[in-house]
């Protein structure tokens, strides 16, 4: 009887199993130039990937120059730096309306809390700014020295941390004040924060090998921590943290490589799935999700489950099963010779 036992369980989690490895389950949007010879800018798109399988590729208008990219309540943000707005996408890949109008906008970053930060690099001034969820200005972020801003995100307080193109990294209160600058030996492009854990991830262009440097944020200033290993000859320009899956998703130009992509990396550096779209130029950014499960699935989860109960049930009342003082499962007529 223990043995039936042991199938039912194994059965259902051997279905629930299947049902988290289903084609699509883990979803990743990269955006791509491509065609850079054609001015001003190719051609942009957001591509998504199911697992490591491309699904589509989506644009905006012929003139777009697509940058970061994020998502929010199950929509994809796009930062359209020719357009001057940040674009919304479905999941599948359909244009909505703008998010908001941004003069040119190019690293994009959600928080937990469902705001959305941009800044506009060193195309324009040191000023960040934050959107909340319906795409309304509530605050502005302003450098005292710095001469352009990059990468851009918050932590789980809602302090605001800025990479600068004067190589350091600026850290605001919530309401926009100013706190600190610390110098970085890198040339720091996209951040990501890893809120639970109180870790900032600072992709640097200048390093060809360790292109991503971790710091802690559970004190008041960055401490830098050491970096993260990343393939030869890449250039890692985009970068987002999975807290479902403790992995950083970064982006490698392809401008040293000649191999513009995306990538799962662990935290020692170990490359567990890449993400190449076919025939582009240039990747710029990263962003990756885990969806609920769907209706269906949690049904057919509930429908296992009931039939094991049942089968459990049965056994019991025909000749059955019961728990001995060990709670270990026994037929009614074990024991009793």
């Amino acid at each position: 009887m223990t043995a039936t036992i042991r199938r039912i369980s194994s059965a259902a989690v051997a279905s629930a199993a299947f049902l988290v490895a289903l084609p699509g389950y883990c979803q990743t949007f990269l955006t791509t130039e491509t065609n850079l010879a054609d001015p001003p800018f190719g051609m942009s798109q957001v591509h998504r990937f199911d697992d490591e399988s491309e699904s589509f590729a989506s644009t905006a208008d012929a003139a777009s120059a697509f940058q970061g990219v994020t998502l929010l309540d199950g929509v994809v943000l796009v930062a359209d730096l020719a357009e001057g707005r940040i674009q919304r996408f479905t999941l599948e890949g359909a244009l909505l309306t703008p998010f908001a109008d941004f003069d040119v906008p190019t690293f994009l970053e959600s928080d937990g809390a469902g705001n959305v930060y941009t800044t506009q690099f060193s195309l324009g001034p040191a000023v960040a700014t934050r959107f909340d969820f319906s795409g309304s200005v509530v605050g502005t972020f302003t450098s005292p020295s710095a001469n352009g801003f990059a990468g851009i995100d918050a932590d789980a307080l809602g302090n605001v941390f800025i990479a600068t193109t004067s190589n350091s990294l600026e850290k605001f209160a919530p309401d926009g004040t100013f706190l600190a600058s610390i110098p970085v030996s890198a040339t720091p492009l996209d951040i990501a924060i890893d809120e639970d854990r109180q870790r900032l991830f600072l992709a640097d262009e200048s390093s060809s090998s360790e292109g991503i440097r971790v710091y802690d944020l559970s004190t008041s200033m960055p401490i830098f921590l050491h970096t993260i290993s990343t393939p030869a000859n890449s250039s890692i320009n985009g970068l987002h943290y999975a807290a479902g899956v403790d992995a950083i998703f970064a982006v490698d130009s392809g401008l040293l490589s000649n191999d513009p992509r995306g990538m799962q990396l662990t935290m020692d550096g170990s490359v567990t799935a890449t993400y190449r779209p076919l025939g582009i130029d240039v990747a710029l950014d990263i962003v990756h999700r885990v969806p609920e499960p769907a209706t269906w699935a949690l049904i057919v989860v509930g429908v296992i489950a009931l039939v094991s109960c049942w089968n459990l049930r049965r056994c019991n009342a025909t000749g059955g099963l019961s728990l001995n003082a060990n709670d270990s499962v026994r037929s009614l007529g074990e024991g009793r010779r």
